[in-house]
């Protein structure tokens, strides 16, 4: 998929879709999605959603690369590379990375929110502003984080009122900024 940003003026469709491509209470197995020039606000968005053994190739995203809700998906690869926004934003979930290579992500590489549960093996930033966010009752473990070039290595919050703190566990962090941490939420790591 390959759009200009100046033909895409709105935000949402004439059905209150954001992606432009919106995979809707699908099973999506072994599949690989690839966009380039995504001028939408997201530019693949899962809504409902399961899947298996899923390769994301994305670049030049105008806002949000990827986003997902209320879906259980399996990443084998990600790759995504400049994102307006967030590279990865996720929420209401069961989500699994094997590897995500994610660079120039104008905000958050990985934004975890609303209740989702994340693992991820091997995740690579650069470029970008916060590499994970866990926001909302969301639980996130990642195995090794390599970050370079970032502001924020994560934040762990509460973000909306109505629900709470988040968790995030790395064991291989290889980020060396700043962590945020609200007194809602916990953070841990093996090796700091």
């Amino acid at each position: 998929i390959s759009q200009s940003r100046d033909l895409i003026t709105q935000r949402f469709n004439n059905h209150g879709l954001t992606g432009c491509l919106s995979i809707y209470e699908s099973v999506v197995n072994h599949s690989t999605f690839s966009v380039k020039g995504g001028g939408c606000e997201d530019s693949i968005n899962f809504i409902s959603s399961v899947g298996e053994n899923l390769i994301i190739d994305i670049e030049n995203a105008m806002a949000d690369a990827v986003d997902a809700d209320f879906s259980n998906l399996v990443f084998q690869n990600i790759n995504i590379i400049n994102a307006g926004n967030d590279c990865f934003d996720v929420s209401s979930g069961d989500y699994k990375i094997y590897k995500a290579n994610l660079d120039n992500c104008n905000d958050k590489a990985l934004s975890v929110g609303e209740k989702s549960n994340l693992i991820a093996d091997n995740v690579m930033v650069k470029n970008s502003n916060i590499a994970i966010s866990a926001k909302d009752l969301s639980k996130v473990f990642i195995s090794t984080l390599d970050a370079k070039n970032i502001n924020l290595c994560a934040e762990v919050k509460r973000k909306k009122q109505e629900f709470g703190g988040a968790r995030l566990k790395i064991n291989n962090n290889k980020c060396y900024s700043k962590i945020d941490v609200d007194n809602e939420s916990t953070f841990t790591s093996d090796n700091i």
